[in-house]
């Protein structure tokens, strides 16, 4: 499992507004391909 090989998983959950809560959502991983960060696109300027 990625993040050291532990049997702990985290999730973070959270309100995004009055939409359909449907956001693109990228993930960064380091050089050894662990997850190093979530980017989420919350579409509040649509076209830019």
């Amino acid at each position: 499992m990625a993040g050291g090989g532990t049997d702990v998983c985290e999730v973070v959950a959270f309100a995004s507004g009055a939409d359909d809560g449907f956001h693109p959502t990228w993930i960064g991983r380091t050089e050894d391909g662990d997850t190093a960060c979530f980017v989420t696109d919350f579409l509040l300027f649509p076209g830019a």
